[in-house]
């Protein structure tokens, strides 16, 4: 048996009748801020350049994985071996410049890349959020990002498919620019209460979504400018402040 077989039949046995009365009560839900945590004691331990901490605060996020796993698997969405078989066979399909017959001769190519067979992967697939329609660019941005961070990602996702600016000037410029070609369905007599409730046509939809990706564009050369003059400092637990690019 492998050290991560252990684990996993460790986990099996809290959350098991006679198990951990505590691991029993965890859901998916009860789990999320331990979750998040987690993953910042992670990057306080790597910045921090503490290797033994590293090491420990990897297994706790490790046993949150497991323990996600293993719940999912307690009502028959999925188990652990279905996660690592989806991560496994995604890293191959990604990466057919190592496991194929593509030329991706720099990082900048193996990143536009990957974007492009995400999005033939996500084509004929649902958004991630509710009310996003298949296929759309940004569809995979997760709701639950905090605001500045969906910002910054957006901004990062665009830019790969050559919509950025290096002047504030021009990206308030092309806001007004869709902004007036969002008026046209307007009116049209589609009116703004169905827009509000996602029933607007789908050229509008489009529209809408531009519109909003160039604004956050707008605030993410903002904010990406006040970073550099006044880095946030973040206190994580068991570690020294640091900065957050």
């Amino acid at each position: 048996m492998t050290a991560f077989e252990k684990l996993c039949e460790i986990v099996a046995k809290l959350r098991a009748p006679g198990g951990c009365p505590w691991d029993r009560e965890q859901t998916h839900e009860s789990l999320l801020p331990a979750l998040i945590e987690e993953a910042y004691e992670v990057a306080g331990a790597v910045r921090a350049n503490d290797t033994a901490n590293f090491r420990e605060e990897l297994g706790d996020l490790l046993l949150l994985i497991v323990m996600h796993a293993q719940i999912a698997s307690e009502s028959g969405r999925f188990d652990i071996n279905a996660v690592l078989k989806d991560v496994t066979e995604k890293l191959i399909r990604r990466h057919p410049h190592v496991f194929g017959n593509s030329d991706a001769p720099d990082s900048g190519a193996v990143l536009k890349q990957w974007e492009s067979i995400k999005r033939a992967e996500k084509k004929h697939k649902p958004g991630r959020n509710a009310g996003d329609a298949a296929g759309h660019y940004l569809d995979d941005l997760p709701l639950a990002f905090p605001a500045l961070m969906r910002a910054q990602k957006t901004q990062s996702k665009v830019a790969r498919v050559n919509f950025d600016w290096t002047e504030l000037g021009d990206v308030i410029a092309k806001v007004e620019e869709e902004i007036q070609e969002l008026n046209w369905p307007l009116r049209s007599g589609i009116g703004i209460l169905p827009m509000l409730h996602g029933l607007e046509a789908p050229a509008t939809r489009s529209k809408t979504k531009q519109v909003i990706c160039f604004s956050q564009s707008s605030i993410s050369h903002e904010n990406a400018s006040s970073t550099r003059k006044a880095r946030c400092k973040v206190r994580l637990t068991n570690s020294s402040p640091v900065s957050i690019d």
